[in-house]
């Protein structure tokens, strides 16, 4: 026959004898020894309780907090579609243009009229789809009431980014 205890847990230097042997240790009950045999990985806690501890579940986000989610991953999305031209290329192509067309040329222009017409062009057609794809995408996020419904509409969002 086995003996299951507790042992408590005391300041050696603020106890007397009779606490030590008194008080050291405290012996299960039966329903706690079945416990513990039981559940032999348990807690001194969940033996005393004869009661496991349910396991940690982290709250689930919230939908606006999905949908801001989306917004911002759909908003990354927007921006790599719009660096198919940098900041450079447009400018230089703008600059170009005007010093062409209004024949102010200085010394050299790095595009040429129908380059930098060209890239203009390019920059305006893909910002104006890029941007009414992105307009469209981020109202049908804030509209969706679920999970499943925000995934679903950021997928489509970036596979029609994708095609521009």
């Amino acid at each position: 026959m086995y003996y299951y205890f507790f042992r408590n847990r005391i300041v050696i230097f603020a106890i007397r004898l009779n606490l030590i042997l008194n008080k050291g240790f405290v012996e299960l009950t039966d329903k706690q020894q079945d416990f513990y045999l039981a559940n032999p990985a348990a807690s001194v806690e969940e033996v005393r309780k004869c009661e496991l501890n349910h396991p940690y579940i982290p709250p689930a986000p919230s939908i606006v907090q999905l949908q801001d989610d989306a917004k911002s991953q759909l908003k990354e999305a927007y921006i790599a579609k719009m660096s198919r031209y940098s900041d450079l290329q447009v400018v230089g192509a703008i600059s170009s243009h005007y010093a062409l067309t209004t024949l102010t040329i200085g010394d050299t222009t790095p595009y040429t009229l129908s380059e930098s017409k060209n890239i203009i062009e390019g920059f305006n057609s893909l910002m104006k789809s890029a941007k009414q794809v992105y307009d469209r995408h981020k109202k049908n996020i804030e509209d969706a009431t679920t999970k499943e419904a925000i995934d679903a509409e950021l997928e489509e969002a970036k596979e029609e980014m994708e095609t521009l």
